[in-house]
């Protein structure tokens, strides 16, 4: 599997930019084929029952806290954990979220199978006296995993793993890779750095991501002002997907400028 970094600079590369293209920057680049990775996906398996590859996921790792919303204590028989860590949004992909909570080595005295299920139903589960010391989990409002069961034992769990085909590549990397620093960055085969991480895509959309990335980043140098593509054809609809991606990403950086 590709990194970041590698298929950045084959974007660069396959776009026959010179070096007088400075304003191109690998940030762009890294902005862009994680927000094209995200429409390729969903435009390959919103349609289709076929299985996600394992290739699409990433898996991040998250700090467990007693949840302020139940004052960290036992909530009408239920404890509830929260994490520190927010969570990238979750693409939805044939109405199936793909997620999937894994309990890493610690011990605790209840299942360690966690049941996934969304907000609404979250609020309502682990009252039937039959499944009582099952968990649950759902990723709340405020983008943050909840986990929950009326074993107080969970309270005991500090970590988690989550594994998801995550919209944002590139936010689920950065928290990769800060999970990694400080103290593991001298060992060599740990990663710190967001470019250096695993690009999450199926070898099978790989080549189109860099064409069609490729070619837009082109269209941008010939047309830095603004980028108009009427037409109907598939790149014409990716363009114009990443064009307002970008417009709205510069509105939101500038905004941020004057309010500072």
């Amino acid at each position: 599997m590709s990194t970041f970094r590698e298929i950045v600079y084959m974007v660069l590369d396959h776009s026959k930019l010179s070096n007088d293209d400075s304003y191109i920057e690998p940030e762009h680049v890294l902005y862009i084929v994680s927000k094209l990775r995200a429409y390729l996906l969903s435009n390959k398996y919103q349609k289709t029952a076929a299985q996600i590859s394992n290739s699409n996921f990433q898996t991040i790792d998250l700090t467990l806290e007693p949840s302020e919303n139940v004052c960290g204590c036992n909530n009408d028989g239920m404890w509830v954990m929260r994490s520190v860590e927010e969570i990238p949004n979750v693409l939805l992909l044939n109405n199936y979220e793909g997620l999937t909570v894994i309990n890493p080595s610690v011990s605790f005295g209840c299942s360690s199978n966690f049941n996934f299920v969304n907000t609404t139903r979250f609020n309502a589960v682990g009252y039937n006296k039959w499944l009582k010391n099952q968990q649950y989990a759902t990723i709340g409002p405020d983008n943050h995993l909840y986990v929950k069961s009326a074993d107080s034992d969970i309270m005991d769990l500090e970590t988690l793993q989550i594994s998801a085909v995550f919209e944002d590549a590139e936010k689920a990397a950065k928290i990769i890779a800060n999970n990694n620093q400080p103290d593991g960055c001298s060992n060599e085969d740990v990663v710190c750095d967001v470019m250096d991480t695993k690009f999450p895509l199926e070898e099978g959309l790989i080549t189109l991501l860099i064409d069609n990335a490729s070619q837009f980043i082109y269209q941008m140098s010939m047309k830095s002002k603004d980028i108009k593509n009427s037409s109907n054809d598939e790149l014409g609809n990716i363009i114009n997907y990443l064009n307002t991606l970008l417009k709205e990403k510069y509105k939101n950086n500038s905004q941020k400028v004057q309010d500072d």
